[in-house]
C-alpha cells in the first residue's frame, strides 16, 4: 500500500472513529467482544482548543476587512479543529477489547499487540504518571493516557508490539512482558478474563470438587503500594 493510501486509509478510520464517539457507541460493543474504555481526561486538550477557535473566529471576523479571507480562515481553523477531536477521541471509538479468548490492545483504531489469555500472569492496579503518551522505556510498553497509566499488565512470555507511526520517533516495534495501559476500570480487565459462570450446573452432570483445580487461566489482580 502506497504512502497516499495509507494515509486516506488512516484519515477515514479517525473521522469514522468521531461519528461513533457522537453516537456514543465504539467498533466492539457486543456480547463477544468487551471493550476496555478510557476516556478519562481525554477530551481536556480539545475542549480548550475549541475555545481558542471561537475566540479566534471572532477575533479575524472584526480584524479582516475581506470577507473572503475571514471566512476562509474560519473554514481552516473548523476544519483543524474537527481533524483534532477525530484524532484525540480515537482511542473512545476503537477500544483495547477482549475476545473469548485474548486481549486485543489498539492505538488510533490500529492493533498493537494480541495478547493471548494463558500469557497473562497478573493484572495490577497501579497509577504511574512518568509517561503521558505512547512510549516504550525500560522494556516496558506504556499506552497511557493524559493522566498516566492505571493498570498494568505482566506476561509469563514476551509478546510483539507493533505501532506505526508517520514519524520515525513514534515507531514502536520490540517485544516485552510488561505492559501500562490507561483504562477507566482496571477491574474490568481482571472480570473479563474470568468472567462468571452463569450457564448453571448441567443435569446428570457430577459436580466438581472444591478442590479440583481451575482449568481456566486467569490473572491475578493486585492493588498498587
Amino acid at each position: 500500500m502506497t504512502g497516499f493510501a495509507r494515509l486516506l486509509r488512516n484519515q477515514a478510520r479517525l473521522y469514522t472513529g468521531l461519528w461513533l464517539w457522537l453516537r456514543r457507541t465504539t467498533d466492539r460493543d457486543s456480547r463477544e467482544q468487551r471493550p476496555l474504555t478510557a476516556t478519562r481526561g481525554v477530551l481536556a486538550l480539545p475542549m480548550a482548543f475549541l475555545a481558542a477557535t471561537l475566540i479566534e473566529v471572532v477575533v479575524l471576523h472584526l480584524v479582516i476587512p475581506w470577507a473572503w479571507l475571514s471566512i476562509t480562515l474560519a473554514v481552516v481553523s473548523v476544519w483543524s479543529l474537527v481533524f483534532l477531536f477525530a484524532a484525540v477521541v480515537a482511542d473512545i471509538a476503537y477500544p483495547h477489547y477482549v475476545t473469548g479468548r485474548e486481549v486485543v490492545l489498539r492505538r488510533s483504531g490500529r492493533v498493537v499487540a494480541r495478547i493471548p489469555f494463558d500469557r497473562i500472569a497478573t493484572v495490577a492496579e497501579s497509577r504511574r504518571y512518568n509517561q503521558t503518551a505512547t512510549a516504550f522505556a525500560d522494556n516496558r510498553l506504556f499506552l497511557a493516557g493524559p493522566d498516566g497509566t492505571t493498570a498494568d499488565l505482566t506476561l509469563r512470555c514476551p509478546v510483539t508490539v507493533h505501532i506505526d507511526s508517520l514519524l520515525p520517533s513514534g515507531r514502536i516495534a520490540a517485544e516485552t512482558t510488561r505492559i501500562s495501559l490507561s483504562l477507566d476500570d482496571p477491574a474490568s480487565l481482571r472480570a473479563a478474563l474470568n468472567p462468571p459462570n452463569t450457564a448453571g450446573i448441567v443435569p446428570n452432570t457430577p459436580a466438581v470438587p472444591d478442590s479440583a483445580p481451575n482449568t481456566v487461566p486467569t490473572a491475578d489482580i493486585q492493588p498498587s503500594r
